[in-house]
C-alpha cells in the first residue's frame, strides 16, 4: 500500500508530461498536425491521460484514507 502510494505521484507526472510531449510532436511535427481535421484526435490524446490521472489520484485518495474507510464500513455492516 505504502509503496503505491509513493509511486502514484510519479505515474501520473509521467503520464501528463509524456501525452503533453506526444500531442506537441503531433502537432509540430506532422503536414496536417495543427489542422482542424486532426482537432478531434488530439482532443482525445489530451482527454485520456487527464481521466487517467484524475483515476489514480481518486484512487491514491483511497489509499491512504484506507484504513479510515474500512473502519466506517465495518461501523454500518
Amino acid at each position: 500500500m505504502k509503496q503505491g502510494i509513493r509511486s502514484t505521484a510519479g505515474m501520473i507526472r509521467t503520464i501528463l508530461i509524456v501525452s503533453a510531449l506526444g500531442v506537441a510532436a503531433l502537432v509540430l511535427f506532422t503536414p496536417n498536425g495543427g489542422s482542424p481535421e486532426t482537432l478531434p484526435m488530439l482532443g482525445m490524446l489530451v482527454i485520456w491521460p487527464l481521466g487517467l490521472a484524475a483515476g489514480l489520484t481518486y484512487t491514491q485518495r483511497l489509499m491512504m484514507n484506507s484504513a479510515e474507510l474500512y473502519a466506517r464500513w465495518l461501523e454500518h455492516r
